[in-house]
């Protein structure tokens, strides 16, 4: 039975998540010392070889192959699944990063891009630890950002997910491995690997995360913005303080697993 919008507007749902973002700002701390104790850093972090050309390059490459296909599905009426959807996807991330890879192969630096050729087994362990110690916080804020949602615009911020799991076990797999696991690698790279640590040497590590954390948040939709500028936010804070961006790739793929299953679960009901 869906949810009746007017039912999430009642004290309770607004005290309940409340006390979960408190406990969550609470274990985000122990997130935060986990994190440290796991990957203890000496000396200050190696600028990527990446500038503003880089960067530049980057954007017009997804902003052209993003506006030529969105062209060609508009003229030929073409309509697309949501697997081949989130491998667009993936491809113009894929392209974003482009310039800024090849620069940093080039220069032997793509651990300045948190991309390690040794610890990426602890920076796995590392984000997957850190979700569950921030997992209250994430759910308390989406309740809130619901809340908030609904008072203004009288509807519910649900994603309709029923096209995601209607292909079958090959479909389900398919969009389950882009994402879960494929888009998340991406987006790390173009958005903490890449534009964190280029803005970081330039702008400082709060004003890094922020700003990389409201440019993501912004790409992905108003109906989402709030609890992805919150997750980005955590994704950076994870980046600066270990260096390792498979740790941040973990918490993303974990926070994106377990919403896809919870949407599906949803979608039965």
């Amino acid at each position: 039975m869906p949810l009746d919008p007017s039912e999430i507007q009642s004290p309770l749902f607004l005290l309940l998540s409340l006390g979960m973002m408190l406990f969550g700002a609470g274990m985000g701390v122990l997130a935060v010392q986990m994190i440290k104790g796991r990957h203890p850093r000496s000396g200050p972090p190696i600028p990527p070889a990446v500038g503003r050309r880089e960067l530049v390059g980057g954007l017009l490459l997804f902003t052209i192959a993003n506006l030529a296909i969105g062209g060609l599905i508009v003229a030929v009426d073409l309509e697309l699944d949501a697997g081949r959807l989130l491998a667009l996807s993936a491809a113009l991330m894929a392209l974003a990063s482009y310039p800024a890879l090849r620069s940093s192969l080039a220069a032997n630096r793509l651990d300045a891009l948190g991309w390690v050729s040794r610890g990426t087994g602890r920076g796995l362990r590392t984000g997957i630890m850190a979700w569950f110690l921030l997992m209250p916080l994430f759910f308390g804020f989406n309740l809130f950002w619901v809340q908030v949602w609904v008072f203004f615009t009288g509807e519910l911020p649900v994603q309709d997910v029923k096209d995601l799991i209607s292909g079958g076990q090959e479909g389900s797999a398919l969009v389950f491995l882009l994402a879960v696991l494929l888009i998340p690698f991406l987006e790390e790279l173009v958005f903490r690997g890449i534009l964190l640590n280029s803005l970081r040497p330039r702008l400082g590590a709060a004003w890094a995360i922020g700003l990389s954390s409201l440019v993501f948040a912004v790409l992905h939709g108003m109906a989402a913005s709030g609890p992805i500028f919150v997750l980005a936010l955590a994704m950076g804070a994870a980046m600066v303080l270990s260096g390792n961006l498979f740790v941040p790739f973990a918490l993303h793929a974990m926070n994106n697993g377990v919403q896809l299953v919870l949407l599906s679960l949803a979608s039965e009901l």
